[in-house]
Formats: C-alpha cells, structure tokens, sequence
C-alpha cells in the first residue's frame, strides 16, 4: 500500500490518462455513458466517476483504483499457496509487489491493471471450482470475465486462451478422460457462469440498463476498431523481450526455468501446463499484434510470475548443493536489480523517457509547474473565469483535463490573431512567433514539453543505462510554452 499511495498524484498526467480523466468527467457532467473502442470499457468510468464525486478532481483521486487493484493483485497471491506452495506464494506476492511495470501501472490511470487482477481471479474461481465442485465459484468466474470484458478488449485475449486451452487439454486427454461425462457434469456450472456473465456484461455495457442495444454492439464494434487500428505506439515482433530483461529479469529468468523444470520433471501438472500456454499464446498474440505498448507486459509476466514463483517453492524444498547455491545467489542479485529498477521507476525517473517503461506520451515536471502558475495567474485575476487561449490542437488533449475548471478558453486559435488573454498556451515550435508579437505586452514565458522520447538506437544500451539510465544525447520532445502576465 505504501509503495502504491506514496506521492500516488505527484506526476503529471500521462497522454492516456489525461483522456481517461477527461472521459469520466464527461460521465460525471452529463450522466450518460456509451462504449467507445478508442475508450475502452466502461467499468472503470464508473468506479472513478464514485470516486471523483466523492473526492474531487485530481491525479491522486484518478489513481485511486488502479491502486487498490495494484493492492489486491499482491493479496491474490495468498488463496494460490494451495497451489504454488507457502513460499510460492509469498515469491509471488514480492513479485507482484516490486515489478517495476506492474507498480508503475498500479500508479497509472489506465485499464491494465484491472485485467491483470481479473485474470489472477479467474484462474483462483476456476481452480477452486475444480476442487469444490461448489457452483458459486463457477458463477463467481463468469462474473469475474465479465467485469475482465467490461475493462478492456484485451479480456478477450484472457478468455481466448482460457477457453482454447480447455479445448485443447480435452482433446489431447479424450483417451484417458471421458469427455462426455466431463461436460454433462459441468454443464451446470458453464451454462450458470454464462448467465452471470452475460448478465453482468449486458448490465454494465448498457449503462444500468439505461441503454439496452449497446451491448449488442460492444463486440462488433470493438472488432471493427482494433482490427484497423494503426495509431499508437508500436515496435518490432521481440518488443517486450528487452523490457522484460531491463525490468523483470528474476520473473523472466526463474519463470523460463519454471517451464523447463515443469515440463521434464512434473508434465502432469495442468496449472503449470496452462501458465506455460497462457505466457506462449500471450507472447505471440501481443508481438504479432500492431500495438506495442510498456503497459502490456505485465499481461506477458503474469503468468510468468506464478510459474517462477511455484519453481522457486520447489527449490526451496531441494537439498542445499551447488545448483540451489548458485540458483540462490542468482535469485538475491536480480532481485536487488529489480528492486532497484523498480523504485528508480517509480519514485525518482518517473517522468525520464530514458525509462522504456516510461511511453513516449508522458509530460516532463515543469509541466506540472506551468499549471500550478497557471492556477496562481488566474486566482489573481478572475478566477476560473480568467481568459484562456489555447493555439495548438494537438496540447488539448492534456489541456482538456488540467483546464477542466475554466470556463473561458478560445481553442484552436490561429497564432497570427490577435492574442490577448492572460494565459497562452501554444506550441515550442510556433513560441518565437508569439514571443515577438507580445514583446511589448509584459508576459512572461514558461517552457515546458507534453510529450518526450527517445529513437533508441543500439548504441545507447551501455552498462550506464542498463545501471542509471544515463544517456550520451538529449530525448526529443512535443513542448508547449506558457505566457502569462499578471503574476
């Protein structure tokens, strides 16, 4: 809870967040809601629109749930010690803790997060039913898929490999197993968790039923979306195998080994056999898919994470010889380059895009700084009512969310016009043009950039940025500039 609260609203928006926010305030301000693919679901519109009812408007209030999410996915670690073992579990725990991704995007406003948890709890209903038998854990793994296809469409990917896997392990165990009598036992429960799901599914997708013939249209119009998506951001086939190595390595390294061991040594295990499904499906699904984003891989370490930390329960249980010794010692130093990755990311580069985890859309601090001047210029003049002109269309996305207070901005004006309004927000590139035409108008000037990057080349990955992420030339970057007067 610490590592997840701490200075939780300290950095700026992100791109997407800056969008998220700015949808759900449009939810809060009209009292309606429709699916848009670009948007993704719409529960966590709903939570954060409680919250910012409740608590206001900020960047704390907008992270609040994906933190508590972020909590609970370290807690879900417990109810699978049955499963990984006690030390397994509590691998697992400090895993979900510490990874950098998944504690940077347990401090991001964004949809991820949810999916991750939602997979973990699928796959505890779902063990748990296999066990039990009792038909609530049935009803509770089809609610749970619901809420997973009610976040993001990428649940459809965690139900893909579900489902295909049931398929698959039943028809490679057809003779050994008798199918018909498996699913006339079953089919109970999977009609039941339907029925939950859908029901939950169609509650949700229809704004509480405000809207019925949305959720019809949810899937469709989903498929049609991200098949011909081409925007964003994206990369080569082996993107997150790097991010993986910088970021994950005892997760990676312990979870291949996992897989290794799990496959020679114990192949009747179906949990391990569909962990090392889950990671091979998820790998070639996201590396063939157009986009590649940091946020996306804690879908891939996921399933990882449980296996290394099952492995690492079984090597906790072998003799002390050379291989523990040496597997132990291997185990202390990459999670000691983890942790310091980690809070590194977090609390001290969280806005450097010499992080890879860091994509391209972050604004730097001085961003941050130039809204609170902002705040200060318009408290002197008239308030939330103070002049706002805003040239560039391309600064609205973050300015619709950090201006979501003013009630007089001019957007889009043309920077040959006529520029009057106390705070003017324009493009680093137009600053010049727009410094010179105010010269004699006694504003100040403040630089700061919404978006920052790096073109990586091979050359940058030294031992002083795998260690300190030191680079030997400057990031490019969107900018925007301030002026102002009056302060």
């Amino acid at each position: 809870m610490i590592l997840r609260f701490y200075n939780l609203g300290l950095r700026p928006f992100h791109h997407d967040e800056a969008v998220h926010g700015w949808f759900t305030l449009k939810i809060l301000n009209t009292g309606d809601y429709h699916y848009q693919p670009w948007a993704h679901g719409p529960l966590q519109y709903y939570l954060t629109t409680v919250v910012f009812y409740l608590f206001g408007t900020t960047e704390f209030t907008g992270r609040v749930i994906p933190a508590i999410i972020g909590v609970l996915l370290v807690a879900s670690a417990y109810p699978l010690r049955r499963y990984i073992g006690k030390n397994g579990s509590l691998f697992l725990a400090l895993f979900f803790a510490i990874s950098p991704s998944i504690l940077y995007y347990s401090r991001f406003f964004r949809n991820d997060i949810y999916i991750a948890l939602f997979a973990i709890l699928i796959l505890i209903a779902i063990l748990r039913y296999v066990d039990t038998k009792k038909l609530y854990w049935a009803v509770s793994a089809g609610i749970i898929a619901a809420l997973a296809a009610s976040t993001k469409e990428n649940a459809y990917i965690v139900l893909f490999i579900f489902v295909s896997f049931a398929i698959l392990y039943l028809i490679r165990e057809r003779g050994h197993l008798k199918i018909r009598e498996i699913i006339k036992t079953n089919l109970p429960a999977i009609i039941s968790a339907g029925i939950a799901g859908l029901f939950v599914y169609f509650l949700l997708y229809s704004f509480f039923l405000q809207h019925p013939s949305d959720p019809f249209h949810a899937i469709p119009d989903a498929l049609d979306h991200w098949s011909n998506y081409t925007g964003g951001p994206s990369g080569p086939f082996y993107f997150y195998i790097p991010l993986m190595i910088l970021y994950e390595l005892p997760i990676l390294l312990f979870g291949i080994l996992g897989i290794i061991y799990y496959w020679f040594r114990e192949k009747g295990n179906v949990m391990m056999l569909f962990l090392s499904y889950y990671f091979a499906v998820s790998m070639i699904i996201h590396a063939s898919i157009h986009e590649k984003a940091p946020w996306l891989t804690i879908h891939l370490i996921l399933p990882l994470a449980i296996i290394a930390a099952s492995y690492l329960d079984k090597l906790m249980q072998m003799d002390w010889n050379g291989t523990k010794k040496i597997l132990t010692a291997i185990l202390g130093i990459t999670l000691v380059f983890m942790a310091a990755n980690s809070l590194a990311l977090n609390y001290i580069r969280f806005v450097d895009p010499a992080e890879p985890m860091i994509q391209a859309a972050q604004p730097d601090m001085r961003f941050a700084e130039m809204m609170a001047v902002t705040e200060r210029v318009a408290a002197g003049i008239d308030g939330y009512n103070t002049s706002i002109i805003v040239t560039d269309n391309k600064l609205e996305t973050q300015l619709l969310w950090k201006l979501r207070d003013f009630k007089k901005i001019r957007w889009r004006v043309n920077i040959n016009s006529t520029l009057d309004a106390p705070l003017i927000f324009v493009h680093d590139l137009d600053a010049d043009v727009v410094e010179a035409n105010l010269e004699r108008e006694g504003y100040s000037r403040m630089d700061a950039r919404i978006l920052q990057w790096y073109w990586w080349k091979r050359s940058d990955v030294t031992l002083r940025f795998i260690l300190f992420r030191e680079m030997d030339r400057a990031s490019d970057g969107y900018g925007v500039v301030l002026f102002y007067k009056g302060e």
